[in-house]
């Protein structure tokens, strides 16, 4: 595998501590965020195949229900996921880091 930039890799079980006043693990939620989605769409893939299966369906249900604290506590602290996130009395989020201005290194996410 060619890695030509050379850039470090993304550590997202991380505390932000942002200049742009974002405190908090951003970057832990994002992963369990992440984590969530995955299993979220390997359930979907599963019950595809397996219709039947109630075991798989409430599992679904409960990653569901998951996913959904999980983004409005993103939502809530670190800025919106998509534009259609939750609704907004002004428009600050592009004044906050955006996603490639973050350095990650180690344990820690610094803001460039």
């Amino acid at each position: 595998m060619d890695n030509r930039d050379n850039r470090p890799m993304r550590a997202m079980n991380t505390r932000c501590s942002c200049s742009s006043g974002q405190d908090g693990n951003c970057g832990s939620l994002m992963h369990q965020l992440q984590t969530v989605d995955f299993a979220i769409v390997e359930l979907v893939l599963y019950l595809d195949s397996y219709p039947d299966s109630c075991e798989a369906l409430q599992l679904l249900n409960k990653l569901i229900d998951q996913r959904c604290a999980l983004a409005k506590a993103y939502e809530s602290d670190c800025g919106p996921l998509t534009a259609c996130g939750e609704k907004r009395s002004n428009w600050d989020w592009v004044n906050k880091p955006w996603p490639w201005e973050i350095a990650f290194a180690g344990n820690d996410v610094r803001c460039r």
